[in-house]
């Protein structure tokens, strides 16, 4: 996790202009809530905030608790817990704390997701709402195409697995989202100003990936975001 923890702390300042997709998910998210008003919000993979501030607009809360595997602590105010702690980890870091909404967008995918799902159910009390943006299988395929690089996703039907039978399934769904450039090395730049890829920062980019990225994919990146949202039973 420290190579994640590292690839979004560097794109820190440039992830909030440029990570266009993952603000279209936050905002679907929120909407597919089904209420808006929570006792305790858990988010986690909050980085440097910008879903934080649109929970704390669009949801009411008695308290909201961050976490970051990266120590973003500055960027919240101080009514706002946050917590600097790999999500891997999570019952090493929280005891016996219940959250009715436990939210994050974009960061699962990173995860052991299997252990996620085993350890975060222990966390949520009866009818507590879990709330998730994740990206499927074909998420960055032209990247994963060129480079021969990429993330495990998953798909609906194993998400649907690991969900059951602890959560009732609110909303599971999956779209794609082409991002199309002026050039192939926009297309790579966009990459690293978000963090978004697996690939490393010293990764050795050549003229053959930019030429088959244009000549291939017209300076495409197919986005494949999926939504979950999900009671606990």
């Amino acid at each position: 996790m420290q190579f994640i923890a590292n690839k979004f702390f560097s794109a820190k300042e440039s992830y909030t202009q440029h990570a266009h997709i993952q603000k279209i998910m936050q905002d679907k998210i929120l909407k597919l809530l089904p209420r808006n008003h929570f006792s305790h919000i858990f988010e986690f993979g909050a980085g440097t905030g910008i879903f934080t501030q649109k929970i704390i607009k669009n949801l009411t809360y008695e308290k909201l608790t961050c976490n970051d595997i990266n120590d973003y602590a500055k960027s919240f105010a101080p009514h706002i817990q946050f917590l600097q702690f790999d999500i891997n980890d999570i019952s090493k870091h929280l005891d016996q704390q219940n959250f009715d909404l436990i939210i994050s967008n974009a960061c699962i995918q990173w995860l052991d997701q299997k252990k996620f799902f085993t350890n975060i159910q222990n966390f949520s009390p009866k009818d507590g709402i879990l709330a998730l943006g994740s990206f499927g299988e074909s998420n960055l395929h032209e990247i994963a195409t060129i480079t021969k690089k990429s993330l495990k996703y998953l798909s609906l039907d194993h998400y649907r697995s690991l969900l059951q039978p602890q959560w009732k399934i609110l909303h599971l769904f999956e779209e794609k989202i082409p991002l199309s450039f002026p050039t192939p090395l926009d297309a790579f730049k966009h990459l690293k100003l978000t963090g978004t890829n697996s690939l490393q920062q010293n990764f050795p980019l050549t003229k053959k990936h930019l030429q088959t990225l244009k000549e291939k994919f017209y300076n495409t990146l197919t986005y494949h975001p999926i939504y979950i949202i999900a009671k606990k039973s």
